[in-house]
């Protein structure tokens, strides 16, 4: 796969994301499936917390259902392409349901075959109002 195509694969889940937001159409679990491997963990802040299609559904609903509004900033800010891998920064600006701001700054290694996500492994911090996510937890 050519450099692009690696960070294609990666961005489609933001661009995919980013629709959802604009649109609001309902998120769905063939949406995940064609962006991540059948195996694909993903490791938050040191805690595993998804490693298959169903539970990359589950932190998405989670991720939606703690904000109103959201943007992945894409392009990332910074980003390296080596081998398999995509490492990027990116930030998130989102408001709640109650009606906070907030921004996540992220900085995140993905593992990129077949064309589409095969691992994650993410660092986030939040600037300004912080999300309760249940996935977060594990």
């Amino acid at each position: 796969m050519t450099r692009e195509q690696k960070l294609d694969a990666v961005y489609r889940l933001f661009k995919w994301l980013n629709s959802v937001a604009e649109t609001g159409e309902a998120m769905k679990i063939e949406d995940i499936r064609a962006i991540f491997t059948d195996k694909a963990p993903m490791m938050l802040n040191g805690q595993k917390i998804c490693y298959d299609h169903a539970t990359h559904f589950k932190h998405a609903l989670d991720l939606q259902s703690q904000m109103a509004k959201w943007r992945f900033n894409i392009p990332f800010e910074r980003e390296i392409v080596e081998g398999d891998q995509v490492v990027g920064y990116y930030t998130v600006d989102y408001e709640d349901k109650a009606g906070r701001v907030g921004q996540m700054l992220d900085l995140c290694i993905f593992t990129v075959s077949d064309n589409k996500i095969s691992s994650i492994t993410e660092l986030v911090h939040f600037d300004g109002q912080n999300l309760d996510i249940e996935s977060f937890d594990g």
